[in-house]
């Protein structure tokens, strides 16, 4: 599958009773994931012939790039695969659906970072105590880094010069501004001391070029096309 604009490639073959994804990107490293054949619609899975969904996050991240391609791939190569691909606001949201496919006793799949899945499972943090018993991993899918980008003539140097700017952290229960919001704190910024913006990647990456923003956090693979595209500084997350 080609992904518009994004010169992303995504492959997949059968072996050994697993489907391997390969994603091979436009700068050169290429990321693997292994998902067991059964749970893809092979012809053991409990699942086939339903119609299934595998939830993202929104677009302009790698993620919602090999969600769409797992769906794709699998429709193309799996007989009895039938998947749907959605894209959600972030991890909050897909744990929400994921509960509500198990209710309706239905199958589902989502792809979102590790740091929440710990907290979702034990109802922690931005869970609000609502623990879900029923999440399990099936597969590691990818790495990739959160990003704290900046115009390139910016006064911002550290965390400590956020107080009072306008920052974009992601969509609203995203990992991405789950994220954002904690390392702030570990510098001592609360939520408070700055103009918080709940925006997704692709309106960081235009505020902080139009100047809307001051800056914003971006998540994906190194070296991160966006922070390319937005001709911004970066600095570590």
């Amino acid at each position: 599958m080609q992904a518009a604009g994004s010169g992303d490639v995504l492959q997949a073959r059968i072996h050994k009773g697993e489907v391997i994804y390969e994603l091979q990107q436009m700068y050169g490293r290429g990321q693997r994931a292994i998902v067991p054949y059964a749970l893809m619609g092979g012809p053991t899975s409990p699942w086939r012939f339903r119609i299934d969904t595998i939830y993202t996050p929104p677009a302009g991240g790698v993620v919602y790039v090999i969600g769409a391609g797992f769906a794709t791939v699998s429709n193309k190569y799996l007989p009895q695969a039938d998947y749907v691909h959605e894209a959600t606001t972030g991890t909050m949201e897909m744990n929400r659906r994921l509960r509500q496919k198990e209710e309706q006793k239905r199958p589902a799949f989502a792809l979102f970072a590790t740091p929440d899945a710990p907290r979702a499972f034990k109802g922690e943090g931005e869970y609000g105590g609502k623990a879900f018993t029923g999440l399990r991993t099936v597969a590691y899918v990818n790495s990739s880094d959160i990003y704290f980008v900046v115009p390139a003539n910016s006064p911002i140097k550290s965390y400590a010069d956020v107080k009072g700017k306008r920052i974009g952290v992601g969509s609203a229960g995203s990992t991405i501004s789950n994220s954002a919001f904690f390392f702030l704190e570990q510098y001592g910024i609360k939520r408070t001391d700055f103009k918080v913006g709940l925006y997704n990647y692709k309106e960081v990456v235009e505020g902080i070029q139009n100047g809307s923003l001051d800056g914003g956090f971006l998540g994906g693979s190194y070296p991160m096309p966006r922070t390319r595209s937005s001709r911004s500084s970066t600095m570590s997350g």
